[in-house]
């Protein structure tokens, strides 16, 4: 597996309002660029199992995501499949201070083509994998704590 990517951002948020960033449905389209609509299909937000249909632009089949491992506002590792390739987005959280928390993200990606190997072809990655969604987070929840 492809290591595609590996940041750190501090967010002004608590480890509590991060984790319903990444994990409720109604967030999901707020923050992740390209991703126009998310829906929970099955399962409990934010917990082993739980599986996740996004539409996201430019892309034609709905991405089913499925979390594979979580500990609530700690750590979320998901996986989905788009065309041949398996991805994987592991989310780490870690409070600095009650209003602010530390999230790391890696992101892997696994091409299951061997003729892409053999080509040296590199797929496309989507825009709701790449580090830019993090500084969109960001955004989103500097959005909502002036609201609130």
């Amino acid at each position: 597996m492809n290591i595609l990517f590996d940041s750190v951002i501090q967010l002004e948020a608590s480890p509590k309002q991060v984790w319903e960033m990444l994990t409720e449905d109604v967030n999901l389209a707020d923050w992740q660029n390209g991703v126009t609509k998310a829906t929970l299909v099955t399962g409990s937000a934010g917990y082993r199992g739980a599986k996740y249909e996004l539409l996201a632009e430019n892309i034609s089949k709905t991405v089913v995501v499925e979390i594979k491992r979580s500990r609530p506002e700690e750590r979320l590792q998901q996986h989905f499949k788009l065309g041949d390739c398996n991805y994987q987005q592991f989310f780490y959280l870690s409070r600095v201070d009650d209003e602010t928390t530390q999230l790391v993200y890696h992101c892997k990606q696994e091409p299951a083509s061997a003729w892409r190997k053999i080509l040296n072809i590199k797929p496309s990655i989507p825009a709701f994998v790449k580090p830019a969604i993090l500084e969109s987070l960001a955004s989103r929840l500097v959005q909502g704590s002036a609201a609130a």
